[in-house]
C-alpha cells in the first residue's frame, strides 16, 4: 500500500509540473524575423535572434552560415559571456547586440556582397536535466544602393518658374516690339531752291515727330548743306514749286524718337 502511495505521489507531481516544463520550453523558443533583411555593402545589419520570454537562460549560442544546402559554417559561439569567432571572413566584424542572456542577435559590421546568405542561430538551454535546442534562420540580402532618377521624383512646380519665364518672353516680346520698335511713316515734300551762286539744289520739307514742319537741305554738290528756318518754305521767285513725292520708313529707336 505504501508502495502504491509512493507511486501516486510522484505520478501527480509529475503531471502537476508538466505545464511548468511545457511553459519553460515555449518561453526558451525563439521568435522567427517577419521577413528577410536587406543591406548595402559597407552598413551594418543586426541579425535577430531571442527568445521569447526574458526569463529563459541561454547556455550556449551559435551562429553560423549557408555555404550550400548541405554544408554551414560555424560564424561565431558564445558559451556564456566567452564568444569566440571562428570564421575568418567575419573576425572583427561580428558581435553579440546585448549581453542579456535571452537575447542572441548578431551585429555584422562592413557588410560585403559575398554576406548575402542565409544564417542560422542557434539556442541551447536547460530544461531540469534535459539540454534543449532551438533553431532560426535569418536571410540576408546585400545589394549596391541604385542610383534613382531625379527627374522622375521632381514635382511639377519645380518647372513652374521656367514655364512662367517662357510664356512672358513669347508674349511680352512682341508687345514690347510693338510699342518701342514700331514703324512710322514720314512725308518728305522735296523743293527746288536756288542758291546765292545760281545753282538749283532740293530742299526737302518733312514732318517731324510732333507734326511740326522743317525744311532741310539736300546738298547736291561740294556745297555744305543749309537748314532754312522753321515755318519757312523754300520759294523760287516768290513761289513753292515741289518736284517729287515720296515716304521715307523710318525706325524708331524708342518711345520717344
Amino acid at each position: 500500500m505504501q508502495q502504491r502511495a509512493g507511486l501516486a505521489m510522484m505520478a501527480w507531481m509529475v503531471l502537476l509540473a508538466l505545464p511548468w516544463l511545457t511553459l519553460a520550453e515555449q518561453d526558451c523558443m525563439l521568435s522567427i524575423p517577419l521577413s528577410p533583411l536587406h543591406s548595402t555593402p559597407r552598413a551594418n545589419v543586426t541579425l535577430p535572434c531571442h527568445a521569447r520570454s526574458p526569463h529563459c537562460t541561454l547556455q550556449m549560442i551559435t551562429w553560423s552560415r549557408l555555404i550550400s544546402i548541405e554544408e554551414a559554417e560555424t560564424i561565431v559561439t558564445c558559451n556564456g559571456s566567452l564568444c569566440e569567432v571562428t570564421a575568418s571572413g567575419y573576425q572583427g566584424r561580428v558581435r553579440l547586440a546585448t549581453s542579456q542572456s535571452h537575447n542572441s542577435s548578431l551585429i555584422l559590421t562592413d557588410v560585403r556582397l559575398n554576406d548575402t546568405t542565409r544564417y542560422n542561430c542557434v539556442h541551447q538551454w536547460r530544461l531540469g536535466d534535459v539540454f534543449q535546442k532551438s533553431t532560426i534562420a535569418v536571410d540576408l540580402n546585400v545589394t549596391e544602393q541604385q542610383e534613382t532618377n531625379t527627374a522622375a521624383h521632381v514635382p511639377m512646380w519645380y518647372y513652374m518658374p521656367a514655364v512662367v519665364l517662357v510664356v512672358v518672353m513669347a508674349v511680352g516680346l512682341p508687345l514690347l516690339y510693338h510699342f518701342t520698335c514700331k514703324k512710322k511713316s514720314v512725308a518728305v515734300l522735296l523743293y527746288p531752291s536756288t542758291s546765292l551762286d545760281g545753282r538749283t539744289e532740293p530742299r526737302a520739307m518733312q514732318n517731324d515727330a510732333a507734326g511740326e514742319v522743317f525744311y532741310e537741305t539736300v546738298n547736291m554738290g561740294d556745297e555744305e548743306p543749309r537748314d532754312s528756318m522753321a515755318g519757312e518754305e523754300p520759294h523760287i521767285h516768290g513761289s513753292p514749286l515741289p518736284v517729287i513725292y515720296s515716304t521715307v520708313n523710318e525706325v524708331s529707336s524708342g518711345p520717344n524718337s
